[in-house]
């Protein structure tokens, strides 16, 4: 099991019956007292910083491939410089044979 993806579903499941909370909250149907109210904006704002994290990982990881394939880009031009270098010898090699 990947337990990366069961705390994403566990905190999606824990957003979502946050917002709901808020939600009746809002509306007066649920009564509790301060502290429930704070744990509760506590824990979105944990939910909300670890997803805009997840955000920031993941553009960093976009950021290192597109300097890589620009290295890559580079290895391919020098490969491919050295394939027509190689293709012109044997070109020459074949007509000083015949």
């Amino acid at each position: 099991m990947d337990w990366e993806k069961f705390w994403d579903l566990l905190a999606w499941i824990g957003f979502g019956i946050t917002i709901m909370y808020l939600i009746f909250k809002a509306f007066g149907i649920i009564h509790s007292p301060l502290t429930i109210d704070i744990v509760t904006i506590m824990g979105a704002s944990i939910f909300i910083g670890r997803h805009i994290q997840k955000v920031e990982h993941i553009s960093k990881e976009i950021n290192f491939m597109k300097k890589d394939m620009s290295n890559v880009k580079k290895d391919i031009n020098n490969v491919n410089n050295k394939i027509n270098s190689i293709g012109s010898r044997v070109f020459i090699l074949e007509k000083a044979r015949l």
